[in-house]
């Protein structure tokens, strides 16, 4: 039985103490005995005091249902919604600040307990919002997917450009060792070209060294031979071809004799009689300048093998093996970039396979990680 009176006792206390208009749950029990203190304890005034519409404290606690301190706070229960503090100088100000109408609490017709009705409608809203939580889950989980397959494609292609690359670097180093035969070759050939050429401008050199001997050695060394070949005295041989011939008539013509004078007539007659522009021009004068049928035949001429300044031309093998190596040294380039973008990728998206999904379209890393830590935060 005195049990039950203490309980009775104690639920009587808690009834006047929430009895207590705007004063939070949490903070009755500063208000449930006979004196009141506030300002951090400095004033206590009595109970009598607390909601009287006149504010006696600096803090504004003993006035939480009324509009008399500007600082004072205004509990609302709002039950079957979600409660909430208000200033208290928005009490009774005309505006209705609570669901359920408890801040307009002079004038009860002013307002309307809608919690209930703001319940439903956040329900509602919060329903949506889980909807969209979880279409934003099932769209992760189709990132994630597709993160996979590119992170397994990405490195099967970093794999397989990598052993392509390796043995296309194997032809390349076969090329490059034809080609350098090659090469060999050829400057081998260029130099037997140039001791062959050395050996054909010695045998030209002697030859002019032949033509400069003087005429009369050469005149003396013919009659020397003549006379060693011929058997018989110099009456019965045959006029020599090197005699000089007979000097002209220094005198004149009346003076010559009569055939001279007629071969002297002949010859002028067959002189040219007009001036020597208008004479014909010589057949052995080249011209100086080449026909343009023939400049043009050169410039359509198709092009021929490389040719170095000793006249020796590339083989056409030695042109193949430069061209295979310029083509595999490409592809080994080509390579190289695959892979390098391949592995960016990779390295800049991390572990995280629904950001690979996202690379290279309207979101950026940056923006996805800043989200990522702010979901990291509200988690914890």
């Amino acid at each position: 039985m005195a049990s039950a009176m203490r309980a009775l006792v104690a639920f009587l206390c808690i009834s006047a103490t929430f009895a207590i208009r705007g004063v939070n749950p949490a903070d009755s029990s500063g208000y449930s005995q006979g004196q009141f203190a506030c300002d951090d304890g400095k004033l206590t005034i009595d109970k009598s005091k607390v909601n009287d519409d006149f504010c006696d404290c600096k803090d504004g606690t003993d006035e939480p249902g009324t509009s008399a301190c500007s600082n004072g706070k205004f509990y609302c229960a709002n039950e079957g919604f979600q409660a909430k503090t208000v200033p208290s100088s928005r009490v009774n100000d005309g505006i209705c600040d609570c669901c359920d109408a408890s801040d307009e609490w002079e004038d009860e017709s002013l307002c309307k307990d809608t919690c209930i009705e703001e319940a439903k409608e956040m329900y509602k809203e919060q329903l949506d919002q889980l909807d969209s939580i979880r279409k934003g889950v099932e769209a992760k989980r189709l990132l994630i997917e597709e993160g996979k397959k590119l992170r397994t494609e990405k490195e099967e292609k970093v794999s397989s450009s990598k052993s392509e690359k390796e043995g296309i670097e194997a032809e390349v180093k076969a090329a490059k060792e034809l080609r350098d035969k090659l090469e060999e070759e050829r400057k081998q050939a260029q130099a037997n070209e140039e001791a062959e050429k050395g050996k054909e401008k010695k045998v030209e050199e002697e030859k002019v060294e032949v033509k400069e001997t003087s005429p009369e050695q050469a005149s003396e060394e013919v009659k020397e031979e003549k006379e060693e070949k011929f058997p018989y005295p110099k009456e019965y041989a045959a006029p020599s071809g090197d005699e000089e011939e007979p000097e002209k008539f220094p005198y004149p013509k009346e003076y010559a004799a009569p055939n001279a004078v007629e071969e002297e007539e002949e010859e002028e007659e067959e002189k040219f009689p007009y001036p020597k522009e208008y004479a014909a021009p010589n057949e052995e004068e080249e011209d100086e300048y080449p026909p343009e049928d023939l400049e043009l035949d050169e410039e359509n001429e198709e092009p021929s093998p490389k040719e170095n300044d000793t006249g020796v031309q590339d083989s056409q093998e030695l042109i193949d093996a430069r061209q295979k190596v310029r083509d595999l040294e490409s592809k080994v380039t080509t390579l190289n970039r695959e892979i390098s973008d391949a592995q960016k990728i990779l390295d800049t998206v991390g572990l995280d396979d629904s950001l690979l999904a996202l690379y290279g379209k309207c979101f950026t890393k940056q923006v996805t990680s800043t989200w990522s830590t702010r979901l990291q935060r509200l988690q914890q």
